[in-house]
């Protein structure tokens, strides 16, 4: 069978980061290439390519990094969701400041597999799943929250990263927010984030999109006091408030439909916050169309994709169209231009609160 070369380490993988000291600057690499050794290894299981044959351990281990364990949705499943690594300590090429920035357990969770019939029908159910704001009900997420619970306790707070891309980076979200509803912040990198909502970053007029922002955050926020009793809408607010002490870092390529809405979410939100509407952006921020409707008429429904805060990390528009927009790859090319900033919907006289 033939092998795709995004599969092959020394054909896409970053090299670059092989042999030689590994700064903090390179951990958004690293951490990219952990996630992108899941989707190898679920290849490496679905073609029956094992041991020597198997393309997944050089993803890890030229990064100085080895295989705890991988992760299935249950034990009935076969296909590969998720994996654990941990930094070998005896890698020579890491300096004191390297093992200091780099993550020394990292969980990884890969996205939708379309290569593969197998895992995209798990895959399609557990996206069914976040498009209707149920996947804390599924067995991929309880699965993914224990295992990560079980790391905290096992190696330390200050010793983990979590991270996934795309349905993977929805696990993970669901998982650190849940965490840190208990207090536990734990460290996540989130790759092309799935954001439901209208691609309204696509539109070059800013002046256009911002007013379509602002006409969808206030028809939402009117829809959600029309529709939801109070004390739903009260423990909403609680508990999206109380994430604001934990700041995931969020990797979005302007031209992907799929993510880019977090770009539109928080810069309308900080727009609302220069021209004196604070109280406005704090009233708003917790509120989506989507999730509104959502939880009128569904039962169970937790809407989970938006964040008080996050570090959002952006494509250079220049180097948006040089790479596949919704890709993990582009985020360890060497030559990728990246922007990043601390993001926050609330004013900073509200952080306090």
């Amino acid at each position: 069978m033939k092998v795709d070369d995004r599969d092959v380490f020394d054909l896409t993988g970053p090299n670059h980061l092989c042999n030689k000291s590994l700064c903090s600057d390179n951990k958004r690499a690293l951490i990219g290439a952990l996630v992108q050794a899941v989707y190898v290894s679920e290849v490496d299981r679905h073609q029956r390519r094992l041991g020597p044959c198997a393309l997944a351990p050089k993803w890890w281990a030229e990064l100085g990094y080895e295989l705890v364990r991988f992760l299935r949705e249950d034990e009935e499943s076969e296909p590969i969701v998720g994996a654990i690594y941990r930094r070998l300590a005896g890698r020579e090429a890491f300096s004191e400041a390297d093992r200091n920035e780099l993550p020394t357990v990292v969980v990884a969770f890969r996205g939708t597999m379309l290569r593969h019939e197998e895992p995209l029908r798990y895959d399609m159910t557990a996206n069914l799943n976040v498009f209707l704001n149920h996947l804390h009900a599924t067995r991929r997420f309880f699965t993914a929250l224990e295992t990560i619970r079980s790391s905290v306790n096992e190696v330390g707070l200050e010793n983990i990263t979590i991270a996934g891309h795309s349905l993977g980076a929805s696990i993970a979200l669901l998982a650190g927010q849940t965490l840190a509803y208990e207090g536990i912040f734990v460290d996540t990198h989130l790759f092309s984030p799935p954001f439901p909502s209208p691609p309204i970053e696509r539109i070059k007029h800013r002046k256009v999109k911002l007013a379509l922002n602002l006409t969808g955050v206030a028809c939402a926020t009117g829809l959600s006091h029309l529709l939801l009793d109070k004390g739903k809408m009260e423990t909403s607010f609680r508990q999206f408030f109380s994430l604001r002490a934990w700041c995931p870092h969020l990797y979005v390529n302007p031209l992907d439909p799929i993510c880019s809405s977090y770009i539109s979410y928080f810069n309308t939100h900080e727009f609302m916050q220069r021209i004196g509407a604070s109280s406005f952006a704090h009233m708003t921020a917790p509120v989506s169309l989507r999730g509104t409707l959502q939880q009128f008429f569904l039962n169970d429904c937790k809407p989970f994709h938006l964040v008080p805060c996050a570090i959002l990390h952006v494509v250079n528009k220049r180097c948006a169209k040089l790479v596949r927009a919704h890709g993990l790859h582009q985020w360890w090319w060497p030559d990728i231009e990246v922007d990043y900033q601390k993001m926050s919907v609330i004013a900073g006289d509200m952080m306090s609160d």
